[in-house]
């Protein structure tokens, strides 16, 4: 694997490309090392698959909660949500999602909650990335039941 992206289904020619449904030219880094994550959960894919999939619906279902606890001020819900997410992210080497959660608990720990809608957007977007490479990863899996 390279970048992070799993050795299957490899492009057209047998290149080491990235797979079709990354956008080309310069852009983020991945929002999952697929190789790292792999090797944490023992070569177990069907396992990684299965806990991916179960942390994309839990976290799915958390984000719309935490915009309504913005809603109504309640920044210790927003800070709980944010290190589970945190955490949960971490051990799925979602670096990304795992560094926007960690910045939000980080603002709402030292009172600077003017930056949280703001966190809380770039909190969601890195969950919409992972959950669109998650989905092309394992198109059968269609995460169901996630927003």
């Amino acid at each position: 694997m390279k970048n992070g992206l799993p050795k299957k289904n490899p492009e057209p020619g047998g290149d080491n490309s990235p797979p079709s449904f990354l956008p080309e030219g310069p852009s983020l880094p991945l929002p999952l090392d697929y190789d790292k994550a792999l090797r944490e959960f023992k070569n177990d894919e069907a396992f990684l698959r299965d806990v991916l999939t179960e942390f994309l619906h839990t976290a799915g279902l958390a984000l719309p909660k935490m915009n309504k606890a913005l809603e109504q001020e309640d920044f210790a819900m927003i800070q709980n949500a944010a290190h589970a997410i945190k955490g949960g992210a971490s051990n799925l080497t979602a670096m990304a999602l795992s560094h926007a959660a960690a910045e939000l608990e980080t603002a709402l720990k030292t009172n600077t909650g003017n930056l949280v809608p703001d966190l809380i957007k770039g909190l969601n977007a890195e969950f919409s990335r992972l959950k669109s490479f998650a989905d092309n990863l394992y198109p059968e899996s269609h995460q169901k039941g996630t927003p």
